[in-house]
C-alpha cells in the first residue's frame, strides 16, 4: 500500500479535495530505505490522539467520518465502472480509512491526520468500523483522589518510678578486683641484691718464684692465648718445623688431572659469524646519471556514470547553468500518475545542453513526446516542461516542474508540483 501512497494520495486530492487529501499523512523513506517517516502537509502543532481533549476528539471523529463517507463513495462510483483499472483503484480507495490503532492518529492544527492509513493491526483483523477504536477511548485519565487518613492518637505513657540499679553496684566492684589482680600480676618483683664481700687488707705478699717456673708458666700462658694445646708440635713452631720435600705439594699448589677436568672449548660469538651488512649508498653518492628520471604521477581515471546511478548534485555542478552534466538519458517516478484511471506513470528524459524531450507511456502503450528545458541558478536545478506532452492519439498529459536542491549527501533532493504549492517527493536516476 505505502508503494502507491502517492498515488492514492493525490487522486483523493484531484477528486475529494485539498482538505480530505490532509487528513492522509505522506510517507517517505530515508536514505538507506530501511525506515518510512510521515509527514503532515499542513501545519506545525501535532498533539497525540491521547492527550487530547474530549470536545477536540469529538470534533476530530466527525471529519474522518467525512472522510470515510467521501472515500467509500467514490470508491463504489469507480467499482462500477468497466475500466478494469478504475475498479482495482476503486478497491484501493476503499482501504484507505483502515489504520492498526489510536496511536496513529495525530491533531495538526486541530484537523486529524492518519499515518500508516491502509494498514491493520498486527492480529490482521480487518474492523467493520474503521473508527470505532477512536470511540471506544474512554476520557482522559485522571490521577485517584485519596480521602485523607484520619491520625489516630498515640497512647499517653503512664510515668513509672525510676528505680536505683543496684546491680551496677555489683558490676563496678568486680570490676576494681579484676584491675587488682592485674596490676599485681604486672608489677615486677623486688631484686634483693647479695651482700658484697669485705675487704681484706693484711694479706701477706705472695713469696717470688723460681725463675724457670715463671718462664714456663708465662710461655704455658702465650700458648694458650694463641689457641694451641701445650705438648702437640704445631707449624708455628720454627724450630721443630721440618722443611717440605718435593713431593709434598701444597693442596693449592697440586697439579690438575686434564682426564678428570677436560678443559671446554671456548664460546664462538655468533654475532662474529654474520657478514657485515651492507649499507645502502645514499642518493648523493650515486651518480646522477645512473638513477634516471624520476617517474610522473598518473592522473586517476575520471568514473562514468553507472546506469540506475541517482542524480547526484553539487556546487560545482550548479555552477553550470545549461546542465550540461545532465546530458543523456535519464529516468523519473514516484508521485506522477494518470488522473482518470490513477496509474503511475514513467517519465523519460533525454537531455543535451539545456534542451531536452521528455516520453510519457499512457494505458494503451502509446508514446507521448514534450519538449523540456533545465537551467541551475539560485542554488538548485529547475526542470521545466514546455507546454502539454502530445500523444498520437489526440491525448495530452500535464507533466510536473521539477526542482532538484542538494540532499544531505551528494545525491539530490527532487521533488515535483503542479501548481508551484502542493509539492511531492520524486526520484531521477541515470538510464
Amino acid at each position: 500500500m505505502y508503494r502507491s501512497a502517492l498515488q492514492l494520495r493525490e487522486a483523493v486530492r484531484l477528486k475529494l479535495g485539498k482538505d480530505v487529501a490532509n487528513c492522509l499523512a505522506i510517507p517517505q523513506q530515508n536514505d538507506t530505505g530501511d525506515n518510512i517517516d510521515w509527514y503532515a502537509a499542513e501545519g506545525d502543532e501535532v498533539i497525540p490522539w491521547s492527550t487530547a481533549t474530549d470536545d477536540e476528539r469529538q470534533q476530530a471523529i466527525k471529519d474522518l467520518e467525512f472522510l470515510q463517507q467521501s472515500l467509500q463513495g467514490e470508491a463504489e462510483k469507480m467499482s462500477r465502472s468497466e475500466n478494469r483499472e478504475q475498479k482495482i483503484f476503486g478497491r484501493l480507495l476503499d482501504k484507505v480509512i483502515f489504520f492498526p490503532d489510536s496511536q496513529h492518529v495525530y491533531l495538526v492544527n486541530d484537523k486529524p491526520v492518519i499515518t500508516f492509513w491502509g494498514f491493520t493491526g498486527a492480529d490482521g483483523v480487518i474492523p467493520a468500523n474503521p473508527l470505532a477504536c477512536l470511540s471506544a477511548m474512554g476520557p482522559r485519565p485522571t490521577a485517584p483522589v485519596t480521602e485523607p487518613v484520619l491520625e489516630t492518637p498515640l497512647p499517653v505513657p503512664v510515668p513509672t518510678k525510676k528505680r536505683f540499679p543496684w546491680w551496677w553496684i555489683l558490676l563496678a566492684l568486680l570490676l576494681l578486683l579484676a584491675l587488682l589482680f592485674l596490676w599485681r600480676s604486672c608489677a615486677e618483683p623486688e631484686v634483693i641484691a647479695p651482700p658484697l664481700p669485705e675487704a681484706v687488707t693484711d694479706e701477706p705478699v705472695p713469696e717470688q718464684q723460681d725463675p724457670e717456673l715463671r718462664r714456663r708458666t708465662l710461655v704455658d700462658d702465650v700458648d694458650r692465648l694463641n689457641g694451641v694445646n701445650p705438648g702437640l708440635d704445631t707449624v708455628n713452631d720454627v724450630d721443630s718445623a721440618e722443611p717440605l720435600t718435593e713431593t709434598e705439594t701444597p693442596a693449592d699448589e697440586m697439579p690438575v688431572d686434564p682426564a678428570q677436568n677436560p678443559e671446554e672449548p671456548p664460546l664462538e660469538d655468533p654475532a662474529s659469524e654474520e657478514p657485515p651488512l651492507e649499507e645502502p649508498p645514499s642518493p648523493e653518492e650515486t651518480p646522477a646519471d645512473e638513477q634516471g628520471p624520476l617517474p610522473l604521477p598518473e592522473e586517476p581515471p575520471v568514473p562514468e556514470p553507472q546506469s540506475g546511478e541517482p542524480l547526484q548534485l553539487g556546487a560545482e555542478q550548479l555552477q553550470d547553468e545549461k546542465a550540461s552534466f545532465l546530458n543523456g538519458s535519464w529516468n523519473a517516478g514516484a508521485g506522477i500518475q494518470d488522473a482518470e484511471t490513477g496509474r503511475p506513470l514513467q517519465l523519460e528524459y533525454d537531455f543535451s545542453d539545456g534542451q531536452g524531450k521528455v516520453k510519457v507511456k499512457d494505458a494503451q502503450g502509446v508514446d507521448c513526446v514534450g519538449n523540456v528545458s533545465t537551467r541551475a541558478s539560485g542554488g538548485s536545478l529547475s526542470i521545466a516542461s514546455e507546454g502539454a506532452v502530445k500523444c498520437p492519439n489526440g491525448a495530452t498529459y500535464r507533466l510536473p516542474n521539477i526542482e532538484c536542491k542538494p540532499g544531505a549527501t551528494s545525491k539530490a533532493d527532487c521533488s515535483g508540483s503542479y501548481d508551484g504549492e502542493n509539492a511531492f517527493p520524486m526520484s531521477i536516476k541515470r538510464q
